[in-house]
């Protein structure tokens, strides 16, 4: 542990993930095998490719039986070979992947890990704190920093705080290339809200977050201990958005006049805003395929009932 220590204020000092960042390793070209000793023991090994972004890439091998590891060796690349740590991330990452890494690092709190998903053209808008140009990817671990001073000071987890944020409630869903994540957020002691955050070619590139107006926020008052811990994402499916599409204002409008239907609980206004390959998915209430538009109507005359 005190080598290891030692290893990563080197790596941070030489352009390495941060001391404190979970993001600290990638592994790829992963390879597995057990085989059996000469004396009719069996014992287990795994290979492959590390890359520490920032810093250095090589590869190692573990070996290990049932009572644990009994050995680890590794050896970086040589010059000429090691361009890979450059990337950022250091390997090409799924939307999903890139998301998940991202709200990780925002349940932590720790920036330097929600930093390392975000895309160049990043921004990130919290309406009421933020200006309405948002944060960039640039000035995001300093406005992070002092966000956290100021949530500390307010009552919520103290800037040292591993416990930083839960979410709940989140959908996932894949649209022409990008993929979307909505949820709800819990900063214990502080605040919560709604966010939006969507991810394009293994990078986010925006998130939204608006607080819950006063008399509607009760969950900051649940003490962290008594929160439920974060949930997984519901997976939606993929909607196909054709080449002739648009969006824009007259789209924005017709959302708006579909959300006010069912703020009015109005099947046939709701209805009537929507295309012939709708499909609707409420996590537990409609199958896994959704409900359709000639089904919409009849679906939630049941729902309502």
């Amino acid at each position: 542990e005190a080598f290891f220590g030692g290893m990563r204020q080197s790596i941070a000092a030489a352009g390495g993930p941060a001391v404190d960042s979970t993001d600290f390793m990638q592994l790829q070209g992963e390879m597995s095998r057990t085989l059996t000793g000469t004396e009719g023991g069996s014992f287990s090994i795994k290979s492959g490719t590390f890359v520490v972004r920032g810093f250095g890439t090589g590869v190692y091998h573990v070996i290990g039986d049932n009572m644990g590891v009994l050995a680890e060796n590794a050896v970086a690349f040589g010059a000429g070979l090691e361009c890979m740590h450059a990337l950022a991330p250091a390997v090409a990452l799924s939307n999903d992947e890139a998301l998940d890494g991202y709200i990780a690092g925002w349940n932590v709190g720790n920036p330097s890990d929600i930093r390392a998903y975000q895309a160049a053209n990043y921004a990130f808008h919290f309406h009421g704190v933020t200006a309405s140009a948002g944060i960039d990817a640039d000035g995001f671990v300093d406005f992070f920093t002092n966000f956290r001073k100021t949530v500390a000071a307010a009552g919520g987890p103290a800037t040292d705080s591993k416990d930083f944020m839960r979410t709940y409630g989140a959908v996932r869903q894949n649209v022409s290339g990008y993929t979307l994540e909505t949820g709800a957020f819990v900063v214990p002691g502080f605040g919560s809200g709604t966010y939006h955050a969507y991810a394009r070619d293994g990078l986010v590139e925006l998130e939204e977050a608006v607080a819950f107006a006063a008399g509607v926020e009760c969950l900051s008052s649940v003490p962290a201990e008594s929160l439920p811990v974060s949930g997984t994402p519901h997976q939606a499916p993929v909607v196909d958005v054709g080449s002739n599409t648009t969006g824009g204002d007259a789209a924005m409008e017709r959302l708006q006049r579909y959300l006010s239907a069912w703020g009015l609980g109005d099947a046939s206004a709701i209805h009537t805003e929507v295309t012939p390959s709708y499909r609707f998915f409420f996590a537990g209430f409609t199958p896994t395929d959704g409900v359709s538009t000639s089904g919409f109507e009849a679906f939630f005359g049941g729902m309502r009932q």
